[in-house]
């Protein structure tokens, strides 16, 4: 019997994807997701952006696309949070949401990456560099059932 799992076990294939979301938090709970990157290891690494229209997700509600309203909410809340810091970032922020908005692609969405990580046979594992926030993410759009592992890393000279 135990054979027969580990016969099983060894016959599954396993599909590694790295994914890394840009995204912003506006009302202390809410995200902002702006775009991201995704990539699995059985395409020799080619990156795929996923643009669309910035998703706002609530910690409770449902995800929707951003509108004009929570667009100036969002912008708003970005120039709070770089009130003191280097406002060249705010700056790129600001411009990655508006390349969101306009851009003509529109693969930010729940379809696209649950049929990105299921198009291949095997068991999808997502890998996250520092991606406590990506966890939750991921999980808010659909991901419950995928394996997560997020790799964490320090700095130890504090740079």
């Amino acid at each position: 019997m135990i054979l027969i799992y580990i016969f099983i076990f060894y016959r599954t294939t396993y599909n590694f994807f790295l994914i890394d979301f840009e995204f912003a938090v506006i009302n202390r709970t809410d995200h902002v997701l702006i775009s991201g990157a995704i990539t699995n290891s059985a395409e020799n690494i080619m990156i795929q952006k996923l643009e669309g229209p910035p998703l706002i997700i609530p910690r409770e509600a449902a995800i929707t696309p951003m509108d004009s309203r929570t667009f100036v909410s969002t912008v708003n809340a970005i120039r709070k949070i770089f009130e003191k810091k280097d406002i060249q970032r705010m700056y790129v922020q600001l411009a990655q949401i508006y390349d969101s908005i306009n851009t003509e692609q529109d693969n930010l969405n729940e379809d696209f990456i649950n049929f990105f990580l299921h198009k291949r046979p095997g068991v999808p594992i997502i890998v996250f560099w520092n991606g406590e926030t990506d966890i939750k993410l991921i999980n808010r759009l659909g991901q419950n059932e995928t394996i997560v592992l997020d790799m964490t890393t320090w700095d130890i000279n504090q740079n």
